[in-house]
């Protein structure tokens, strides 16, 4: 019996290796989140406003957009990854092209990365998907306002963050291969990957639950928990640091401030946008007040140093 439907990017090998030695460790480290964590639960909140349907195995091409106003909460998973330095080659929705999108959205349309991430989801029986150049209207300011200042409850609500850390673009697609040679990997292969260089990410990364990355390299788990790799090391991370955090220090925006600055964006525009779910993040776990980069309740000390 076929598990997930085949996609035309991925070989037949790249989706043999992914159903028969990635899927099996994914599916278990999901599980055992989802059971064992309670610091790992989901908001369950609303849907975000569109997302991807991916119809199921029997129809691998019906896929649609949806717009969620009267749809109940189900669970979908969110795709992180790099636009590329060309975003002209990022497949959007636009004004233009959500009617089409509502009726269908072709798979051989999509790239790579996206394609990819709906192989992984449909293995996993996550029926919704949601990628931020397709839920997003792309050339609408009020849509996307809206929708960006609901980015901390989109990425809090998702059951999975599909995480393509090897890729520069949205064609570079998810890694699947297992490398020939044995090789220790270790959280800095996430930190110095290509995905990490991009600033929206950062907030995706704090934000998520659960996320799986699929480096060249090895595939990594982390949750509010711990990091783990696929051949069996685990550790706690700086980013789980960061979330276990209850009263904001200079330490702590420190860290933050400087991940956040080296990192790159398509649109220098969206600079303080992509900061804007980080500082909800902070501001939702101690009640403080965001002032121009410090804290109302500690600004004195702040600006003491």
């Amino acid at each position: 019996m076929e598990l997930c439907a085949p996609i035309s990017s991925a070989s037949s090998e790249e989706s043999y290796i992914f159903e028969t030695k990635r899927l099996p460790i994914l599916r278990e480290w999901l599980d055992d989140c989802t059971a064992t964590h309670d610091i790992c639960a989901n908001s369950h909140g609303k849907a975000p406003l569109r997302l991807l349907d991916l119809g199921d195995a029997t129809t691998p091409n019906a896929l649609k957009l949806i717009e969620t106003t009267d749809l109940e909460p189900v669970p979908y998973a969110t795709l992180s990854h790099c636009w590329g330095k060309d975003s002209s080659k990022t497949l959007k929705t636009t004004q233009s092209s959500v009617k089409d999108h509502l009726q269908a959205v072709s798979l051989e349309s999509l790239p790579k990365t996206y394609q990819d991430a709906v192989f992984v989801a449909r293995c996993l029986g996550i029926r919704f998907l949601w990628i931020d150049s397709l839920c997003f209207l792309q050339d609408d300011s009020t849509d996307w306002t809206v929708q960006v200042a609901d980015m901390a409850n989109i990425y809090q609500g998702a059951r999975l963050t599909v995480a393509a850390a090897s890729s520069k673009d949205s064609d570079g697609g998810c890694s699947f291969d297992i490398p020939s040679l044995a090789y220790y990997a270790d959280v800095d292969d996430i930190r110095f990957s290509p995905l990490a260089s991009r600033a929206w990410v950062l907030q995706e990364q704090l934000l998520s639950h659960q996320v799986v990355y699929f480096h060249q390299r090895r595939m990594f788990w982390q949750c509010n928990h711990h990091f783990l790799q696929e051949c069996g090391q685990g550790r706690r991370t700086g980013l789980e640091t960061l979330r276990s955090i209850i009263v904001p220090r200079e330490s702590v925006l420190s860290f933050g401030g400087h991940s956040y600055c080296r990192r790159h964006l398509t649109y220098p525009g969206d600079r303080v946008a992509a900061f804007a779910g980080i500082l909800e993040f902070f501001r939702a776990r101690t009640g403080y007040t965001p002032i121009v980069g410090f804290w109302k309740e500690s600004l004195a000390s702040d600006l003491a140093w």
